[in-house]
């Protein structure tokens, strides 16, 4: 599961955002190789994934910590709750 299955080289790749230097892809998830200046000094060797809708989960086998993250919520969209509508 947290074996890079992509060919050496070869980084994971949004339409978005383009080339993740440094991140491999699992077989069920993204993997951390080589850590980017903006991930923390730990994350070599973490596997995880980000959903569209701000839903997160990682796994850190160095610093034993696993974490989830269930927000459900889109960019920018707005979701009034029914008690505080006028009318």
């Amino acid at each position: 599961m947290m074996t890079n299955q992509l060919p050496g080289g070869v980084w994971m790749r949004f339409p978005m955002t383009g080339e993740l230097v440094g991140k491999g892809y699992g077989l069920a998830g993204a993997l951390t190789l080589r850590p980017s200046p903006l991930d923390h000094g730990d994350a070599a060797g973490e596997f995880w994934w980000g959903g569209v809708a701000g839903t997160q989960w990682w796994i850190s086998p160095k610093t034993g910590v696993a974490g989830l993250l269930m927000t459900q919520r889109q960019m920018a969209f707005f979701h009034p709750s029914p008690s505080s509508s006028s009318g």
